[in-house]
């Protein structure tokens, strides 16, 4: 078996750099722009693909340009074919590593975990308002761009609702997805995407996954026996507030009705323990919809 990286296609008006990685059906470049000069990621899709896979491609590249306006989603800069008629995506570049090797090596610290929470919040809420799920919120799929501000990608598996209700359940990581997401039963709304995002917002706080033990049995089935059966554990920090532990579990229910059933919902909360800690309020940006005013209640 050949571990050869594969080559950069020819692209009009760029210069190829060097490979990225690869996932699913399709290669990830690094090339130079040449008009605007700068750094650009490239999404190609390999030879032999289906035609359904390359449908698929296209409503990722779709999405993607739909909602990268949003300063907390990867841009979107251009799409076209290359020699074979192969599919490509032209998208902002943020440099490794991304966020999940950043916090495995260096845990955030609280007010940047809240920080993070609230700005991917916002792309999150403009990604429902759209009428989909992302369906693969982790710390792996967020990069950090050239202010430092983190950036939502890799829409491989997001879905309209509809499509979920239809049997669409599969491209997850078991580390970072809910129960009714883990084992098919549903329903699949908002409510998933919220768990994901609060255990990124406690797996940056930590550097690992809330149900991965450091050091102990980490295996697929271990973990999700673990994601459908055992409490939300603590992240451990005595820095960590007790509101926002609370927030954490309350997001991460293994019952999704007793869960933030919105992004906003979930960002305002955690909001509430920036202004306990007296920092400054990270705004809140959605499509569509003005910032919450006044603190948010829930009923926990």
């Amino acid at each position: 078996m050949s571990t050869a990286q594969p080559q950069a296609p020819a692209i009009p008006g760029t210069t190829p750099k060097g490979f990225l990685g690869a996932g699913g059906f399709a290669d990830v470049f690094l090339y130079e722009q040449a008009v605007p000069r700068r750094d650009v990621a490239v999404k190609v899709i390999r030879q032999g693909t289906t035609p359904a896979q390359r449908a698929h491609f296209e409503a990722e590249a779709n999405l993607m340009a739909r909602m990268s306006s949003h300063p907390s989603i990867l841009s979107v800069y251009g799409a076209g074919t290359v020699e074979g008629g192969r599919n490509y995506l032209m998208m902002e570049y943020c440099p490794p590593p991304h966020l999940g090797r950043r916090a495995a090596a260096h845990p955030l610290s609280v007010a940047q975990a809240l920080e993070v929470g609230i700005q991917v919040a916002g792309a999150v809420e403009t990604i429902h308002r759209a009428g989909y799920l992302h369906r693969d919120i982790k710390p792996g799929n967020l990069m950090l761009d050239a202010y430092g501000r983190p950036v939502l990608g890799d829409f491989g598996v997001a879905a309209r609702v509809g499509a979920l209700e239809s049997g669409l359940v599969d491209g997850f990581s078991v580390l970072w997805a809910p129960p009714e997401q883990q084992d098919g039963t549903g329903p699949f709304g908002p409510a998933i995407d919220v768990y994901s995002l609060a255990a990124t917002v406690h797996g940056v706080l930590t550097g690992h996954s809330p149900f991965e033990v450091p050091g102990g049995d980490n295996r697929e089935l271990s973990v999700l026996n673990r994601v459908l059966r055992s409490q939300v554990p603590p992240t451990g920090r005595t820095d960590v507030p007790a509101e926002l532990e609370r927030i954490l579990a309350i997001a991460m229910s293994k019952d999704q009705g007793r869960r933030y059933q919105s992004a906003r919902e979930f960002a305002h909360a955690l909001q509430n323990v920036q202004s306990s800690l007296r920092l400054s309020p990270t705004p809140f940006e959605a499509m569509g919809m003005e910032a919450p005013t006044g603190p948010y209640h829930d009923d926990e």
